[in-house]
């Protein structure tokens, strides 16, 4: 396993920026992140299987899924409704699940996304460890991203 928290924010940036137009800045590139916007917590989740077995979580808050979600689907932010959010979320796991598993040896498939929001949550993948993780902030809003591998 050679992917690295800078790996993961070069990922998340080039995403942000070719596909939403979006400016991302870092904010370390390992260690915790709070992640307690008021407006509520959502995290897109994608699990990796063939040579690696793991996990990818994409982690924020509304405000900053429904600013991707705008740019993603071209609409006022206004006028997304939480299905829109869901949607994006999930879409933009799925672009950061795909870039992360071509980088890993022997990775074979990406599962469907699994989208999961609310103000007190957390997401845990029972017998796996983090091996990298990168966080990043839109507008000063934090962004995370852990990659997780099974224990085997």
């Amino acid at each position: 396993m050679s992917l690295s928290s800078r790996d993961l924010f070069e990922i998340l940036e080039l995403i942000w920026s070719t596909q939403l137009g979006l400016e991302l800045a870092v904010d370390g590139l390992s260690g915790d992140m709070p992640m307690d916007p008021p407006e509520g917590l959502m995290t897109g989740t994608v699990q990796i299987s063939g040579g690696f077995a793991g996990a990818v979580h994409l982690m924020c808050g509304r405000s900053v899924v429904r600013a991707a979600a705008a740019r993603m689907f071209s609409v006022p932010e206004g006028d997304l409704d939480d299905e829109d959010l869901r949607d994006a979320l999930g879409e933009l796991t799925n672009m950061v699940g795909g870039n992360v598993k071509t980088l890993l040896p022997g990775s074979e498939f990406l599962s469907l996304p699994t989208v999961i929001e609310g103000l007190d949550y957390g997401v845990a993948r029972l017998h796996s460890d983090v091996v990298a993780r990168t966080q990043a902030t839109y507008e000063g809003l934090p962004l995370q991203v852990v990659l997780l591998a099974d224990h085997r």
